[in-house]
């Protein structure tokens, strides 16, 4: 949500009941109530939550094809892209907005290549600024933003 320039800073600082801070468990929120949607049990199965019942010392890490997948077809996904699309104004803005460093020339490269086919898959009116926003997807799926080195 800090990505995307929907985080409330100001909403929620304290310890609040499930629920109070409204939104779809966004705010600053550490411990999640379980439901029993069938968007919950994706996200379970696909990032291998743990067992609720019994003490573990230690997750096991996984790293599957799923999760990528999820996270390119999500719209929470569509949404944060959204978001950091408003806020960037270009490619360089996007990669430091998420990466916090600029786009080297391979990558900027890369990007406008993108973003040029892309386009095509659009009506003209909002071709460009639909093909930033599927750019900035790609980003918030990358391996770079997702896992700390």
């Amino acid at each position: 949500r800090i990505l995307s320039g929907e985080l409330d800073r100001g909403r929620c600082l304290g310890e609040t009941a499930p629920g109070e801070c409204g939104g779809e468990f966004g705010e600053r929120v550490i411990v999640r109530e379980a439901t029993n949607s069938f968007r919950d049990a994706v996200e379970i199965v696909v990032f291998d939550w743990p067992e609720h019942l019994v003490s573990i010392g230690q997750r096991a890490s996984t790293t599957i094809a799923p999760q990528a997948l999820y996270f390119l077809n999500s719209p929470q996904a569509r949404k944060y892209a959204t978001g950091l699309a408003s806020r960037a104004t270009d490619i360089q803005q996007a990669y430091t907005i998420a990466f916090n460093r600029p786009a080297n020339a391979r990558e900027e490269a890369a990007a406008k290549d993108f973003l040029l086919h892309q386009a095509k898959y659009y009506p003209s009116n909002q071709s460009q600024q639909q093909a930033f926003v599927d750019f900035c997807q790609a980003l918030l799926a990358s391996n770079e933003f997702l896992y700390l080195p």
